[in-house]
């Protein structure tokens, strides 16, 4: 019997996978430019974007992070937290951390953003909407 509202864990833990992997790589595609766009001494230093930020989506965690080495710590703190989210180790946690690592990347240089970069905010999140996504397949299970 389906109930309305009911999801299968099964789908749930699939999405969680698919999408932590995908959210994993798409950092590490960013991971070769962090000092040409991310970094302060990039393209558009730090200090341009938190003047004038160029869009309405200013929310960033980078900002606070300025050389390269701490942006690279960053991402690959990201990076992690991405992989603890596939494998399904404290889900919610990371799924959380994942959310806000992935926004503060997307949103700190909104020059390389793209249709992608939103379409994956939004199913970050409307995934914390979800019910919770390691219940199945997953090291909390």
């Amino acid at each position: 019997m389906c109930l309305w509202g009911s999801v299968d864990p099964r789908s749930l833990a699939l999405f969680r996978v698919a999408f932590g992997l995908l959210c994993c790589a798409d950092v590490a595609r960013r991971f070769p430019t962090i000092e040409l766009i991310y970094s302060s001494q990039g393209v558009i230093p730090r200090s341009l974007t938190t003047a004038f930020p160029f869009s309405r989506k200013s929310f960033s965690l980078l900002h606070a992070f300025h050389s390269t080495g701490e942006v690279q710590l960053f991402f690959a703190l990201t990076l992690v937290a991405g992989a603890l989210f596939a494998i399904g180790y404290r889900t919610r946690l990371f799924q959380v951390l994942l959310t806000l690592g992935i926004l503060s990347i997307h949103n700190a240089n909104p020059l390389v953003d793209n249709g992608g970069d939103h379409v994956m905010n939004s199913f970050l999140i409307w995934a914390l909407l979800m019910p919770n996504p390691g219940t199945c397949w997953s090291v909390d299970s």
